[in-house]
């Protein structure tokens, strides 16, 4: 994916608050100093994305386990040299890790919904790096789900989650509920 339609997915984001206006300018001074910026070898860090999968009532979440952080997140990964945008590698992500049968998830704009940016742990395989996420917002009908690495969160107790990057989105979701 190149650099400029990454930049240019950006250009007129409006950030949620002070923190996530931080978070836009630390995505675009690292779209701007590196060439590789998607790239897994790039050992500084590489621009993600997630999907925000909501019900369409917009009253819960869904979550996924994340085995190798050991919490709860939104779906989401690296982008993949063969995605067309951002969007895409979000929706592919996204299809990837809540495989659900007969799930449809859809969307009412390719926008960019949120912004994050942390940094991931040393681990085996690579050096401590950062994560420079950019969020898109996905519905799909609350269906029940099987036990196990997913589960439906109501915003409201997303809002007040520990981990502000959860509960940041979770208050613009429920902001855009007004």
């Amino acid at each position: 994916m190149e650099k400029l339609s990454i930049i240019s997915a950006l250009k007129d984001y409006q950030p949620f608050d002070e923190v996530e206006r931080g978070y836009l300018n630390a995505i675009t001074h690292f779209a701007g100093r590196f060439e590789n910026v998607t790239g897994r070898e790039n050992t500084f860090g590489h621009i993600t994305v997630s999907a925000i999968l909501t019900d369409r009532e917009m009253n819960h979440v869904l979550l996924i386990w994340h085995q190798k952080l050991k919490r709860w997140l939104q779906p989401g990964g690296h982008v993949e040299e063969y995605d067309d945008s951002l969007h895409a590698a979000a929706m592919r992500e996204l299809i990837e890790e809540v495989d659900l049968e007969g799930a449809v998830f859809t969307y009412d704009s390719k926008a960019v919904f949120d912004l994050d940016v942390h940094q991931i742990p040393e681990n085996a395989k690579e050096p401590g790096h950062f994560h420079f996420d950019v969020r898109f917002h996905f519905f799909m009908d609350k269906i029940p789900i099987p036990d196990g690495g997913l589960k439906w969160v109501s915003l409201a107790d997303a809002a007040l989650f520990e981990q502000t990057s959860l509960s940041r989105f979770a208050q613009k979701l429920l902001n855009n509920k007004k």
